[in-house]
């Protein structure tokens, strides 16, 4: 069967369930879609910055507004960086465009989760003299009496995008991939790099914002596809929980022996194949969740980066569509609390462009839906219309201790 066979029956299957939602003009956009500001809605959508978040494209603006209005997302996430935010040691720089996104995304209903991202400004990075490129001097961790700068940083970041309402926030990105963290003595940074990072992070935010919330940063596929590239995630996350073998200082939260799950809320992962062929999704998620089982880690898990590029994989093409898109997406595990879309657009061509985003968004770069948006749309309707019509059992499958139902999606 081709791609396209695949893709017509898929949409054959699906029945578009259409919401209901107020909407008030004036905006000089259009008209922005209210709708219920709800935190437990289970579907987002991520984009790069700047490829997609630009302020003086209209097209780019409209396909946000596309993305916002018509495929009820109720979150999307962002990011900002160290190196762009601290330019100079102890000189903070506000972003005005992250602060537009953010009143953007809540004049439309969706809740922001936003990547602090760890990329390390020129006076921190522990990059090796001879590698001089600035983009790639970035990717390596911070030298050591630099740590605490980044935790200073992102205390900072969150007491100011708090206040606009952000309470959500992602430390890092594919710490086990050298295109996003590297070190300057191994291949791989090793997994104690990122733990320092993360909770030097995760202590300074709860300091500025007692009540926000810390999102793991998500763990890329590298490693079985692209193992020159990236460390296997599973091979990774089992080095990082071994970490707790080694700790001996006392958690005060807890009063135990801190553990490296002390300080994210949520696991993060991305069964994203990048160029790579897809493989099925369900095996990809299910040995995450045997990995954390093994270790004990208690944590929900989200997913930040999912595509289209999975509609192109046999065993995936009837896990999107909306009869079965809740159990064999998003009930693999009743722990799955999220699941962001990654990419909304493909790449303008001449853009650059990473990976398979040149062809991974739902509209093409002009904005022309492709099949994959009617039926991305038909999940996410469905998830949504499921969620508010059986509060009970979405808030029992959210709960590991208690099984529940299977829960069934609206017939299409």
């Amino acid at each position: 069967m081709t791609q396209n066979s695949r893709l017509l029956l898929l949409v054959a299957l699906l029945a578009v369930v259409v919401a209901s939602t107020p909407s008030h003009a004036g905006s000089p956009e259009g008209d922005v879609i209210l709708r219920e500001y709800n935190e437990s809605s289970p579907l987002g959508f991520k984009a790069l910055l700047p490829f997609e978040f630009l302020y003086n494209d209209n097209t780019r603006q409209i396909s946000l507004n596309m993305m916002a209005d018509e495929m009820l997302a109720g979150w999307v996430t962002f990011r900002t960086l160290w190196a762009d935010e601290e330019p100079q040691q102890g000189n903070y720089v506000s972003r005005p465009g992250i602060e537009n996104l953010i009143t953007w995304a809540h004049e439309r209903g969706m809740n922001v989760l936003l990547t602090l991202g760890t990329a390390s400004p020129e006076w921190a990075t522990s990059a090796p003299p001879e590698i001089t490129d600035p983009g790639i001097r970035s990717r390596y961790r911070p030298q050591s009496q630099f740590l605490q700068n980044y935790g200073d940083w992102v205390g900072a970041a969150v007491t100011h995008y708090s206040k606009m309402g952000v309470r959500t926030f992602e430390i890092g990105n594919e710490p086990n991939s050298q295109d996003h963290f590297r070190s300057p003595t191994e291949m791989f940074a090793p997994t104690i790099d990122y733990f320092q990072m993360l909770k030097v992070a995760s202590i300074a935010a709860h300091v500025a914002d007692p009540d926000c919330q810390i999102v793991m940063a998500g763990l890329s596929l590298n490693g079985l596809r692209q193992a020159a590239r990236g460390q296997n995630r599973v091979n990774w996350l089992r080095e990082y929980y071994e970490l707790n073998d080694t700790f001996t200082e006392i958690n005060p939260d807890t009063g135990e022996i801190e553990k490296v799950w002390d300080y994210y809320d949520y696991l993060n992962i991305h069964p994203f194949p990048g160029n790579q062929p897809a493989g099925p999704m369900r095996p990809q998620i299910r040995e995450t969740m045997d990995t954390m089982d093994e270790f004990g880690d208690p944590r929900m898990v989200w997913i930040t980066e999912l595509n289209t590029q999975f509609l192109d994989y046999p065993d995936n093409q009837f896990e999107l569509s909306p009869k079965t898109g809740l159990k064999k997406a998003l009930k693999v595990d009743a722990r799955i609390q999220k699941v962001f879309w990654f990419s909304w657009k493909n790449r303008t061509p001449g853009a650059f462009c990473c990976m398979g985003f040149k062809t991974a968004g739902m509209v093409t770069y002009n904005l022309v839906r492709k099949p994959e948006f009617t039926s991305v749309q038909g999940l996410f309707q469905n998830i949504d219309l499921y969620r508010q019509n059986n509060p009970v059992l979405w808030d029992m499958r959210f709960s590991s201790d208690i099984p529940g139902p299977e829960p069934n999606c609206p017939n299409p």
